[in-house]
């Protein structure tokens, strides 16, 4: 199987790995976005930009 990769192991574990983020990443994105905006709206309030 390895063999049939151009690059080898690495090339394959590499793709492997970017796809499983991106799909951890899809699967969360809401999440991730309610918590960045939670996080900047505290960060404004504790800079006290009013």
């Amino acid at each position: 199987m390895l063999e049939l990769i151009p690059g080898g192991y690495i090339f394959s574990n590499i793709i492997i790995w970017a796809i499983i983020g991106l799909v951890i990443i899809s699967t969360n994105i809401v999440p991730i976005l309610l918590t960045i905006g939670a996080l900047l709206m505290g960060y404004e309030t504790i800079t006290g930009k009013r």
